[in-house]
C-alpha cells in the first residue's frame, strides 16, 4: 500500500468520527433497511464503518451474498427455466490447480472455494465483469506497488487495457472500486469489508436499479449481459416522494397547532391534498415521462413556500417562466438519444451567482459542458438533466449555492473530502451534499431522497427555525456547512451506490 494511502487510511482510524456517525446516521440507514433484508445478508451496523481494518475476511458471509447476485443473474436471464439446470461450479473448481501456485492469502483461497462462477458471457453485475482470471489477479497494482497487498478480485466489465474492478486489500480486509489503473492512482473513495460492497450491488437489484432480463430485453438501456442499467425505477420516485413527505411533517411537527394556518390544518388531511404540479401543468409543459414528471405529479404541495433555508417550493407560474427561458445547450439537443431536459431548477432561491473579480465560474459541474458558466445562474436545488444520455442516475439533486464554501476547512463531501478546490473555483459553490469518490461504483450525483433526509434531520434535530411559512433563516443558512461545530450536519452517507 503506498504511502500516499496509508496516510489517507490512518487520517479516518484515528480521527475521532464515531460520535459524529452514531448522531447522523439514522436518516441514512432507515433506507439502507428498505433496500437490504437484514435476515438474509445478515446486515451489521459495523459493515458501513469505513477505513477501519479488519481482523479477517469473512469468508462464507461474502460468499453466500455473492452466490445470491450469480443466482438472481441467472434467474433474470433464464425466466421460466428449472433452477436446478444452473451451473454451480466455483471459481476455484475451475481455476484452482493453477491457483495453487499465486501467492493468495488463506482467506481469499477459502473465499473463492465457495464463490460459484457466473454461466459464460453472463457479468456478476452491471460493474463488474465476475471474479479476475488469475492471470488479472494482480493487473496495474505492480505498476502502483501494491501488488504485495491487494489483488483485483472482480474485473470491471469495461475491458479495456488499463481496467482494474474491485480491488480487494487482503491485510487491511477492505475493498473499493477502481474500474481503471488510473482511477485506482488516485482514489479518494472510502474502503469497505467484501460483504459490505456485495450488500450494495445486491441492494441495487432491490431498488431496480440494475435488473437482470433475458438478451433483447434490455429495451434500449444500457446491457453488461444480463444486467440492464435503469435511470430510475418506481422505487426511486417513491423514496423520493416518501422522503419529502416526510419533510413537510417535520416541519409541520416544529409549528405548534395553535400557530398552525388553516393552509397547514387542511394538509393534515391527506383526501385534501394536491400535487407540487397537477398533471394539467406538466402537459402543457411538454413534460415527456422522467423522474422529474412523476416527482412533480406525485409528491404533495407543501402548506407553506420554504423547504430550505432560502429555497421555496416550485409553482406552476415559476416552472412555466423557467422552462419559456431554459437554455437549452446543443449537447441536450441530439436527438438521437431521446433527448429530455437540461438540469431543472426544482427548489429556487430568489439569488444569482456572480463570478468573483478576474475569475469565472465553469458550469461543467451543473450543465455538462465545459463551455458553459454558472455567472447569472439562480442558485438552488437542481434535478440533472433527465437526458439518460447524460446522467446515470437521473434522480440525482445538485445544490448551487449563491456564495462560495469550503474558506473555513470544514465542509466535507460525502467521502469525507473537503468542499471546493483552489483551481476549480466553481467547486466551492457546487460541492455540497456531493459524494466525490465512490466506493462502489461510478461518481453520480447525490439522489434526490438523500438530500431531503438530511433536510428533515435539520429540521427535526432544529438546526433550522421554522414559521408558518416553513423553514426560516434564508440561503446564509447555508453557510453553518462550513462552520467548526455543525459542519457535519450536511456530510451526506458515505456507504452510497
Amino acid at each position: 500500500m503506498g504511502q500516499i494511502r496509508a496516510a489517507f487510511l490512518a487520517l479516518f482510524i484515528f480521527s475521532a468520527i464515531g460520535a459524529i456517525l452514531l448522531e447522523s446516521v439514522s436518516g441514512h440507514m432507515q433506507t439502507r433497511l428498505q433496500l437490504l433484508n437484514v435476515h438474509d445478508y445478515e446486515f451489521q451496523h459495523s459493515d458501513f464503518e469505513p477505513n477501519v481494518a479488519r481482523p479477517h475476511l469473512d469468508y462464507e458471509r461474502c460468499a453466500r451474498l455473492h452466490n445470491k447476485i450469480v443466482e438472481i443473474g441467472w434467474r433474470g436471464y433464464n425466466p421460466g427455466k428449472d433452477p436446478s439446470l444452473r451451473s454451480s461450479q466455483t471459481w476455484w473448481e475451475r481455476y484452482g490447480e493453477d491457483a495453487k501456485k499465486l501467492p493468495l492469502p488463506i482467506s481469499v483461497i477459502e473465499f473463492l472455494k465457495l464463490a460459484e462462477l457466473p454461466e459464460d458471457d453472463l457479468s456478476f453485475t452491471f460493474q463488474l465483469r465476475g471474479l479476475s482470471h488469475p492471470s488479472e489477479l494482480w493487473n496495474g497494482l505492480q505498476e502502483l506497488g501494491y501488488e504485495a497487498t491487494e489483488i483485483v478480485l472482480y474485473s470491471s466489465a469495461n475491458r479495456e487495457s488499463q481496467g482494474m474492478g474491485l480491488i480487494f486489500n487482503h491485510e487491511l480486509n477492505l475493498a473499493v472500486y477502481s474500474p481503471t489503473i488510473f482511477d485506482h492512482a488516485r482514489n479518494e473513495a472510502l474502503l469497505y469489508p467484501l460483504e459490505t460492497a456485495l450488500m450494495m450491488y445486491l441492494s441495487m437489484t432491490n431498488a431496480g436499479k440494475i435488473a437482470a432480463v433475458p438478451e433483447g430485453k434490455q429495451e434500449d438501456k444500457p446491457y453488461s449481459t444480463p444486467w440492464a442499467w435503469q435511470y430510475y425505477g418506481e422505487m426511486d420516485v417513491k423514496f423520493a416522494v416518501d422522503e419529502f413527505t416526510n419533510l413537510i411533517h417535520a416541519i409541520i411537527n416544529r409549528i405548534s397547532p395553535e400557530e398552525r394556518s388553516n393552509s397547514i390544518k387542511e394538509f393534515l388531511d391527506p383526501n385534501k391534498r394536491s400535487p407540487l404540479i397537477d398533471t394539467g401543468t406538466l402537459h402543457a409543459l411538454n413534460m415527456p415521462t422522467s423522474f422529474l414528471r412523476l416527482f412533480l405529479s406525485r409528491a404533495p404541495k407543501p402548506p407553506f413556500s420554504f423547504v430550505a433555508p432560502g429555497l421555496t417550493i416550485p409553482t406552476r407560474s415559476a416552472l412555466s417562466r423557467l422552462f419559456a427561458s431554459m437554455r437549452v445547450f446543443d449537447m441536450y439537443s441530439d436527438s438521437t438519444f431521446n433527448s429530455l431536459l437540461p438540469p431543472t431548477l426544482l427548489f429556487p432561491s430568489n439569488l444569482t451567482l456572480t463570478s468573483p473579480p478576474n475569475a469565472s465560474l465553469s458550469g461543467a459541474f451543473l450543465f455538462g459542458d465545459p463551455q458553459t458558466t454558472l455567472d447569472g445562474v439562480t442558485s438552488g436545488l437542481y434535478i440533472v438533466s433527465q437526458s439518460e444520455h447524460y446522467e446515470p442516475f437521473t434522480n440525482g439533486a445538485k445544490l448551487i449555492l449563491p456564495f462560495p464554501l469550503g474558506a473555513n476547512g470544514f465542509a466535507k463531501k460525502a467521502n469525507w473530502q473537503p468542499i471546493g478546490s483552489q483551481f476549480v473555483l466553481s467547486q466551492n459553490y457546487t460541492d455540497l451534499y456531493q459524494m466525490g469518490s465512490n466506493s462502489f461504483i461510478e461518481n453520480h450525483s447525490i439522489m434526490l431522497h438523500q438530500v431531503f433526509q438530511s433536510w428533515r434531520l435539520m429540521v427535526e434535530q432544529g438546526v433550522w427555525d421554522v414559521d408558518d411559512n416553513g423553514v426560516q433563516g434564508g440561503m446564509e443558512g447555508w453557510r453553518l456547512a462550513d462552520d467548526e461545530k455543525q459542519w457535519w450536519r450536511f456530510k451526506m452517507d458515505d456507504a452510497l451506490w
